[in-house]
């Protein structure tokens, strides 16, 4: 997918319109995150929801079981690493 198809999605559907770099709090200490195929480490932030199944999706009730997480695309290759826990995710200074 061209990057430029996910920039202009994720600042039309709220995302940051700037890629920063970002960290995830760990056990051991805070690890600088990076794009596992081209090593940059500016993203794009955007939160989703994640589908939780067909009976709720029937009754029109995902808004009500769905859970949520954030997504980084990378500013250069638009890969999309998939973070859960929001609350470990920082911004690098």
């Amino acid at each position: 997918m061209p990057t430029k198809f996910i920039k202009k999605s994720v600042k039309k559907n709220g995302g940051k319109k700037k890629a920063k770099s970002y960290t995830l709090q760990s056990k051991t200490g805070l690890i600088e995150l990076k794009c596992e195929t081209d090593k940059h480490d500016k993203f794009y932030k955007k939160s989703v929801t994640i589908n939780s199944g067909r009976v709720s999706s029937y009754f029109d009730l995902d808004w009500l079981f769905d859970k949520s997480a954030v997504i980084l695309i990378c500013e250069n290759c638009s890969t999309i690493k998939w973070i859960k826990n929001q609350a470990q995710l920082r911004r690098a200074v």
